[in-house]
């Protein structure tokens, strides 16, 4: 339970970060308002790949053990194929130095919500956010039903657009297309797999959906890849399918897709920050000027790591967690939070996760960028598969929990 003159927070976004940051909060006992544009349960584009880094975050807004309460499969081993001419030219069978676990975006959200729920926060669902500015007193956001004030703002938007009046001056140079689907037929006991061929990737593994095993397929594919082959996710698929034997064996086998799929275009892998400047209501400014409340961004929305890693959930579960003690650890006497408190909560948060962040969203990239030219993965795979110690090298570097050096 909040109290009347607790901190005022707004969370806007109500995935994986959004909903860890809100759970953390309220448990904290803040005044939380979280807003969702859509509605639980959905899907989401995502490998589903829920990394054992994510326990303590889940534990730490109120869901302890939460994929075991879902039936989640344990991920215990990875496989690895290159393909290029339509024919494999590598492959690596390696066990995970940890065992992750497969659930769906479907469930994980809907029960992370429910737990939010109960922490004390409002999670309005159905709630698109138009617009947000600040000034001395706050901050402000301007809803499809209603416009709210607060004390401070955690954006958590994704990986695409951030509100209307939320700066993100990140340039979109490099463009990608990813897609996702749960299928019944392929089987994939304690495995995920990741088939590479030029210019995309496909992955899968075995996820809890509702009570049941099915299988998430994701890929990702640069533009040139996704209008080439004919602008379309069942002839994506096809073209990933002909091009990458090891995929091919298991879309075969695939029965019709279950629910809806999701499709995100022209994103990027850009590091966009970590703190983001509202539009100023009263006077000019930018998060240095003192009166202007910078917002803390986490999630995708600050830094999406790429899907290969299997870190992406694990990783914005954390950053939500840490922009949420950030500003417990700044509250005032009375509970409240001003204007100093909150941009000393952003600049904390933003040099703990670049710090935290760095290394691995730059490993990722580097050997996304490697798998995905035939020339460099071919031996990059065969090496990996021959020194038993480098895969287990790269999935450590790779990932890694925001640790809470705060104290609070």
């Amino acid at each position: 339970m909040t109290q009347s003159n607790a901190a005022r927070v707004i969370v806007v976004g109500g995935g994986p970060g959004g909903l860890a940051a809100a759970g953390v909060l309220a448990r904290g006992g803040m005044d939380v308002t979280l807003l969702e544009a859509g509605a639980y349960p959905r899907t989401r584009l995502c490998g589903e790949f829920l990394s054992p880094d994510a326990e303590a975050s889940l534990a730490a807004l109120g869901a302890p053990g939460l994929a075991d309460r879902l039936g989640a499969p344990h991920l215990r081993a990875v496989r690895v194929t290159v393909a290029s001419r339509g024919r494999q030219q590598a492959a690596l069978a390696a066990a995970l130095p940890r065992p992750g676990r497969g659930v769906s975006r479907v469930d994980l959200d809907a029960q992370l919500a429910t737990a939010v729920r109960a922490a004390g926060a409002d999670v309005r669902e159905r709630t698109r956010v138009r617009a947000v500015h600040t000034d001395a007193a706050g901050v402000v956001v301007e809803a499809r039903a209603a416009t709210l004030s607060a004390d401070a703002l955690v954006v958590a938007t994704g990986r695409l657009a951030r509100p209307a009046g939320a700066r993100d001056d990140v340039p979109r140079t490099r463009r990608w297309v990813g897609v996702k689907l749960h299928v019944r037929g392929p089987r994939l006991p304690g495995v995920t797999e990741l088939h590479f061929v030029q210019g995309a990737y496909v992955g899968l593994n075995e996820v809890s959906r509702g009570g049941e095993r099915c299988v998430n397929v994701c890929a990702l594919a640069t533009q040139d890849y996704w209008d080439d082959a004919g602008g379309a996710v069942p002839a994506l698929l096809a073209a990933l399918a002909a091009a990458s034997p090891a995929f091919g064996e298991h879309w075969r086998r695939a029965g019709p897709a279950l629910g809806d799929g999701a499709v995100a275009a022209g994103f990027s892998f850009a590091r966009r920050g970590a703190t983001c400047a509202p539009g100023v209501s009263s006077a000019p400014g930018v998060p240095g000027v003192p009166g202007v409340r910078p917002a803390l961004v986490c999630g995708d929305a600050a830094a999406a790591i790429t899907p290969l890693c299997g870190d992406g959930q694990a990783m914005a579960l954390a950053m939500g967690a840490a922009a949420a003690r950030e500003l417990l650890a700044r509250r005032g006497a009375g509970g409240g939070l001003g204007a100093e408190a909150v941009r000393a909560a952003a600049r904390a948060f933003s040099r703990r996760a670049s710090r935290e962040t760095g290394l691995r969203l730059v490993a990722g990239r580097a050997l996304q960028a490697a798998l995905l030219h035939p020339a460099a993965a071919i031996p990059l795979v065969r090496l990996a598969a021959a020194a038993r110690c480098l895969p287990a090298w790269l999935y450590r570097v790779t990932r890694g929990p925001l640790t809470d050096r705060s104290g609070a």
